[in-house]
Protein backbone atom coordinates (compact mmCIF):
# COMPACT_ATOMS: atom_id res chain seq x y z
CA UNK A 1 0.00 0.00 0.00
CA UNK A 2 1.30 3.64 -1.06
CA UNK A 3 2.28 5.67 1.62
CA UNK A 4 0.29 8.69 3.08
CA UNK A 5 1.47 12.17 2.79
CA UNK A 6 0.49 15.01 4.16
CA UNK A 7 1.63 18.72 3.65
CA UNK A 8 4.43 20.39 5.83
CA UNK A 9 3.58 23.91 4.95
CA UNK A 10 1.45 25.30 2.02
CA UNK A 11 2.91 25.31 -1.69
CA UNK A 12 2.12 27.17 -4.60
CA UNK A 13 2.44 27.24 -8.25
CA UNK A 14 1.42 29.19 -11.46
CA UNK A 15 0.88 27.94 -14.80
CA UNK A 16 0.08 29.74 -17.68
CA UNK A 17 -1.60 27.72 -20.70
CA UNK A 18 -2.62 30.08 -23.59
CA UNK A 19 -2.58 33.52 -21.73
CA UNK A 20 -5.03 32.06 -18.97
CA UNK A 21 -2.72 32.25 -15.23
CA UNK A 22 -3.65 29.42 -13.14
CA UNK A 23 -2.18 30.16 -9.52
CA UNK A 24 -2.37 26.64 -7.93
CA UNK A 25 -2.39 27.39 -3.69
CA UNK A 26 -2.62 24.06 -1.73
CA UNK A 27 -1.95 24.55 2.51
CA UNK A 28 -2.79 21.90 4.69
CA UNK A 29 -6.25 21.03 6.18
CA UNK A 30 -7.11 19.13 9.35
CA UNK A 31 -11.02 20.28 9.19
CA UNK A 32 -13.29 21.36 6.68
CA UNK A 33 -13.37 24.68 8.31
CA UNK A 34 -10.02 25.17 7.46
CA UNK A 35 -10.40 24.46 3.78
CA UNK A 36 -13.14 27.05 3.47
CA UNK A 37 -10.84 29.44 5.23
CA UNK A 38 -8.46 28.79 2.54
CA UNK A 39 -10.58 29.00 0.19
CA UNK A 40 -12.02 32.00 1.07
CA UNK A 41 -8.48 33.86 1.54
CA UNK A 42 -7.97 32.72 -2.52
CA UNK A 43 -10.94 34.73 -2.98
CA UNK A 44 -10.09 37.82 -0.80
CA UNK A 45 -6.27 37.62 -2.84
CA UNK A 46 -7.36 37.39 -6.24
CA UNK A 47 -11.32 39.69 -6.38
CA UNK A 48 -10.98 39.95 -9.88
CA UNK A 49 -10.74 36.13 -11.01
CA UNK A 50 -14.02 34.61 -11.97
CA UNK A 51 -12.95 31.23 -10.61
CA UNK A 52 -11.05 29.74 -7.75
CA UNK A 53 -11.43 25.86 -8.16
CA UNK A 54 -10.91 23.54 -5.59
CA UNK A 55 -10.39 20.22 -3.81
CA UNK A 56 -9.81 18.93 -0.07
CA UNK A 57 -9.16 14.94 1.21
CA UNK A 58 -9.63 15.58 4.72
CA UNK A 59 -9.32 12.44 7.35
CA UNK A 60 -11.52 13.56 9.74
CA UNK A 61 -13.77 11.55 12.37
CA UNK A 62 -16.18 10.09 12.52
CA UNK A 63 -15.94 10.07 8.09
CA UNK A 64 -13.44 11.51 5.43
CA UNK A 65 -14.31 14.10 3.43
CA UNK A 66 -13.89 14.31 -0.21
CA UNK A 67 -14.63 17.43 -2.08
CA UNK A 68 -14.00 19.06 -5.16
CA UNK A 69 -15.76 22.39 -6.78
CA UNK A 70 -15.72 23.53 -10.45
CA UNK A 71 -16.72 26.81 -9.08
CA UNK A 72 -18.46 28.19 -12.60
CA UNK A 73 -16.21 26.10 -14.58
CA UNK A 74 -17.85 23.40 -17.30
CA UNK A 75 -18.89 20.47 -14.75
CA UNK A 76 -15.55 17.77 -14.69
CA UNK A 77 -12.98 20.29 -16.15
CA UNK A 78 -11.21 22.31 -12.82
CA UNK A 79 -12.51 20.32 -9.50
CA UNK A 80 -12.39 16.71 -10.46
CA UNK A 81 -8.72 16.85 -12.01
CA UNK A 82 -7.32 18.24 -8.83
CA UNK A 83 -8.57 16.20 -6.89
CA UNK A 84 -7.56 13.18 -9.05
CA UNK A 85 -4.11 14.42 -8.64
CA UNK A 86 -4.36 14.89 -5.25
CA UNK A 87 -5.55 11.76 -4.74
CA UNK A 88 -2.78 9.95 -7.15
CA UNK A 89 -0.45 11.69 -5.19
CA UNK A 90 -1.79 9.80 -1.53
CA UNK A 91 -1.89 13.40 0.34
CA UNK A 92 -4.49 13.65 3.06
CA UNK A 93 -5.50 16.60 4.73
CA UNK A 94 -4.90 19.22 2.30
CA UNK A 95 -7.16 22.17 0.58
CA UNK A 96 -5.87 22.43 -3.34
CA UNK A 97 -7.53 26.35 -5.08
CA UNK A 98 -6.49 26.86 -8.67
CA UNK A 99 -7.26 30.44 -9.34
CA UNK A 100 -7.71 30.88 -13.01
CA UNK A 101 -7.46 34.50 -14.88
CA UNK A 102 -8.75 34.47 -17.91
CA UNK A 103 -6.45 35.32 -20.92
CA UNK A 104 -9.09 35.65 -23.80
CA UNK A 105 -8.46 32.65 -25.33
CA UNK A 106 -10.68 29.64 -24.69
CA UNK A 107 -9.05 26.21 -23.64
CA UNK A 108 -11.61 23.90 -24.16
CA UNK A 109 -12.74 20.98 -21.80
CA UNK A 110 -9.86 18.97 -22.33
CA UNK A 111 -7.07 22.10 -21.95
CA UNK A 112 -9.01 22.90 -19.01
CA UNK A 113 -8.83 19.75 -17.14
CA UNK A 114 -5.11 19.66 -17.72
CA UNK A 115 -4.96 23.38 -16.71
CA UNK A 116 -5.87 22.61 -13.83
CA UNK A 117 -4.66 19.71 -12.69
CA UNK A 118 -1.29 20.56 -14.24
CA UNK A 119 -1.21 23.46 -11.71
CA UNK A 120 -1.59 21.34 -9.04
CA UNK A 121 1.10 19.02 -10.29
CA UNK A 122 3.45 21.65 -10.28
CA UNK A 123 2.47 22.80 -6.54
CA UNK A 124 2.72 19.60 -5.23
CA UNK A 125 6.51 19.25 -7.04
CA UNK A 126 7.69 22.14 -5.00
CA UNK A 127 5.87 21.22 -1.57
CA UNK A 128 7.80 19.36 1.32
CA UNK A 129 5.68 16.37 2.36
CA UNK A 130 5.69 14.16 5.13
CA UNK A 131 4.52 10.60 5.84
CA UNK A 132 2.22 10.05 8.07
CA UNK A 133 3.38 6.86 9.93
CA UNK A 134 1.10 4.47 13.07
CA UNK A 135 3.68 4.41 15.94
CA UNK A 136 3.12 2.44 18.82
CA UNK A 137 3.45 4.25 22.21
CA UNK A 138 5.60 2.46 24.74
CA UNK A 139 6.03 3.83 28.36
CA UNK A 140 8.60 3.14 30.90
CA UNK A 141 8.64 3.52 34.51
CA UNK A 142 11.82 3.89 36.16
CA UNK A 143 13.17 5.12 39.72
CA UNK A 144 14.79 8.52 40.28
CA UNK A 145 18.12 7.50 40.72
CA UNK A 146 18.05 5.11 37.35
CA UNK A 147 16.22 8.02 34.87
CA UNK A 148 19.47 9.42 33.19
CA UNK A 149 20.97 6.13 32.45
CA UNK A 150 17.63 4.96 31.59
CA UNK A 151 16.63 8.05 29.37
CA UNK A 152 20.52 7.68 27.24
CA UNK A 153 20.02 4.09 26.49
CA UNK A 154 16.47 4.14 25.25
CA UNK A 155 17.35 7.39 22.85
CA UNK A 156 20.61 4.84 22.04
CA UNK A 157 17.62 2.51 20.57
CA UNK A 158 15.69 4.90 19.26
CA UNK A 159 18.95 6.20 17.46
CA UNK A 160 19.68 3.08 15.54
CA UNK A 161 16.40 1.72 15.06
CA UNK A 162 14.07 5.00 14.80
CA UNK A 163 11.56 6.66 16.31
CA UNK A 164 10.73 9.94 19.30
CA UNK A 165 11.48 10.04 22.89
CA UNK A 166 9.07 12.54 24.20
CA UNK A 167 10.14 14.51 27.37
CA UNK A 168 10.31 12.52 30.66
CA UNK A 169 7.54 13.28 33.21
CA UNK A 170 8.64 13.31 36.64
CA UNK A 171 6.67 12.22 39.35
CA UNK A 172 6.80 11.76 43.28
CA UNK A 173 8.10 8.14 42.86
CA UNK A 174 9.81 7.92 39.59
CA UNK A 175 10.46 9.05 36.14
CA UNK A 176 8.24 7.97 33.15
CA UNK A 177 9.52 7.46 29.66
CA UNK A 178 7.38 7.44 26.68
CA UNK A 179 8.89 6.27 23.48
CA UNK A 180 6.81 6.22 20.12
CA UNK A 181 8.63 3.29 17.97
CA UNK A 182 7.23 0.91 15.14
CA UNK A 183 4.62 -0.99 15.68
CA UNK A 184 7.18 -3.80 14.47
CA UNK A 185 9.84 -2.45 16.95
CA UNK A 186 7.92 -3.16 20.57
CA UNK A 187 9.59 -6.99 20.84
CA UNK A 188 13.36 -5.64 19.89
CA UNK A 189 12.70 -2.63 22.43
CA UNK A 190 11.29 -4.72 25.22
CA UNK A 191 14.47 -7.20 24.93
CA UNK A 192 16.99 -4.20 24.71
CA UNK A 193 15.04 -2.66 28.08
CA UNK A 194 15.69 -6.13 29.59
CA UNK A 195 19.23 -6.67 28.48
CA UNK A 196 20.35 -3.42 30.07
CA UNK A 197 18.22 -3.20 32.94
CA UNK A 198 18.78 -6.96 34.19
CA UNK A 199 15.16 -7.66 33.83
CA UNK A 200 14.49 -5.13 36.27
CA UNK A 201 12.62 -2.74 33.57
CA UNK A 202 9.67 -3.60 31.12
CA UNK A 203 8.51 -1.68 28.78
CA UNK A 204 4.12 -1.35 28.93
CA UNK A 205 2.28 -0.84 25.64
CA UNK A 206 0.17 2.06 25.71
CA UNK A 207 -1.66 2.08 22.12
CA UNK A 208 -0.42 3.82 18.89
CA UNK A 209 -0.13 7.13 17.74
CA UNK A 210 -0.36 8.70 14.25
CA UNK A 211 2.77 10.59 13.31
CA UNK A 212 3.46 12.97 10.89
CA UNK A 213 7.26 12.27 9.90
CA UNK A 214 9.52 13.91 7.48
CA UNK A 215 10.37 11.41 3.89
Amino acid sequence: MPDVLTLAAPAEAELVEKKSRFLARLAPAATVEDADAVIHAARIASPGARHHCSAMIIDAEPSPVTRSNDDGEPSGTAGMPILQVLQGAHVTNVIAVVTRHFGGIKLGTGGLARAYGGAVSTALASATLLRRTAVAVVTLEVPHAQAGAAENAVRLFVAAHGGQVEPAEYGSTGVRLTVLVGPDLVDALRADVAAWSGGRLSPALRGERVLDLPL
